[in-house]
């Protein structure tokens, strides 16, 4: 991440991104800046941040989680995955594999001869 000192929409930005890590891993997120939003952030995606600009100080009790979720147990294979999936599908279609039964494409053949035919008179 980057400070977002230079933008009012990346503050913001941020701490939705630490609400998404949050609900993520099931854990609590805590965050400290002297520019953006600090505060806790819940795995449910409640959020208790503390005003941008003005010195505080807060406590807040927070639950450890020790199990893993899907995510932070497998990570981005979900993802990469789908896209073998995907890239399997353009494959197989760019290899011209018979989309049709063979009695449709020998039917399909037949009547392209016999019209190839009728040009050749």
């Amino acid at each position: 991440m980057t400070s977002g000192y230079w933008a009012q929409g990346v503050r913001e930005q941020h701490a939705d991104y630490c609400v998404l890590r949050a609900i993520e891993t099931r854990r609590w997120v805590v965050r400290a800046s002297t520019v953006e939003p600090t505060g806790f952030f819940s795995p449910l995606g409640e959020r208790r941040t503390i005003s941008i600009g003005r010195p505080e100080v807060a406590v807040h009790t927070i639950e450890c989680f020790s199990g893993m979720t899907l995510y932070s147990r497998w990570g981005d294979f979900l993802g990469y995955g789908s896209l073998l999936v995907f890239a399997s599908i353009l494959l197989w279609g760019r290899l011209g594999i018979p989309r049709y039964p063979v009695s449709m494409r020998s039917y399909t053949n037949r009547a392209a001869k016999v019209h190839k035919n009728e040009y050749a008179r």
